[in-house]
């Protein structure tokens, strides 16, 4: 729900998203752009084929594949050959790699733009760095500290909401006397 409501006051033309999964949130997206009356499409990337394909037959039953184009594939390969310019991206794929997502992901998001990462407290780890398995670690503490360089942005306009498992939006400032 918070999608779609900031699709419907964002009113983007071209949204990114990272991490597809089966779907559901790209089809928030894509019924917000439909319900805008404008010509929005959606780019979604997935690294799972299994789960691409499942995306890809939930748009067809949904009749919104015409919005949305669905990249099958890593991340972190695909992200850097994009040239298109988003006016949303949403970040809900590999945690521990926000950061590399987000370094790539405001060259490519236009001044005024937004981008929405999910899940950014994991499990409430990162808040207080109880996490059950050592593997875990340095993801959790790459969150931590990408949360906290938010502070020191001057390019971006930062909060963060604890909805579910914690949501950032970054607004990329117009100009750099924006507050």
């Amino acid at each position: 729900n918070l999608l779609n409501l900031l699709v419907h006051m964002q009113k983007p033309e071209n949204i990114l998203e990272v991490g597809t999964a089966i779907g559901a949130s790209t089809l928030y997206m894509a019924r917000a752009l439909a319900d805008n009356g404008g010509a929005g499409r959606i780019t979604t990337i997935e690294l799972v084929p299994e789960r691409a394909a499942h995306a890809e037959a939930n748009f067809k039953r949904a009749q919104l594949s015409e919005r949305i184009q669905l990249l099958k594939g890593d991340a972190r390969e695909i992200l850097p050959t994009l040239t298109e310019v988003y006016d949303l991206i949403f970040l809900d794929a590999a945690k521990g790699q926000y950061d590399d997502f987000l370094e790539i992901a405001q060259r490519i998001l236009r001044p005024g733009g937004l981008i929405v990462a999910d899940n950014v407290l994991i499990n409430g780890w990162v808040v207080n760095l109880d996490y059950p398995h050592r593997r875990k670690k340095t993801m959790v503490y790459r969150m931590k500290a990408l949360l906290e360089s938010f502070q020191e942005r001057t390019d971006f306009q930062c909060s963060l909401i604890p909805l579910g498992d914690g949501v950032a939006l970054l607004w990329k400032k117009e100009n750099e006397h924006a507050l």
